[in-house]
């Protein structure tokens, strides 16, 4: 009734709403937290510096989903 709960246009799961309220604007949720395995290309390419085919082999050995 208050809230709490929110969910995200595409993703139904329920996120825990905002932690504070005023009126006219503050919080918002963006997007849904991302999925296991989603942000790894990116992390490991971006962040780490390993190329696709590193990032490809580890993923064959099992090391990253």
């Amino acid at each position: 009734a208050r809230g709490f709960w929110v969910t995200v246009a595409g993703d139904g799961l329920p996120y825990c709403g905002p932690p504070w309220r005023i009126d006219g604007g503050g919080w918002s949720l963006r997007r849904a937290a991302p999925r296991l395995g989603e942000d790894t290309d990116a992390v490991l390419g971006e962040w780490a510096g390993y190329g696709g085919d590193r990032i490809a082999a580890l993923r064959a050995e099992g090391v990253v989903a």
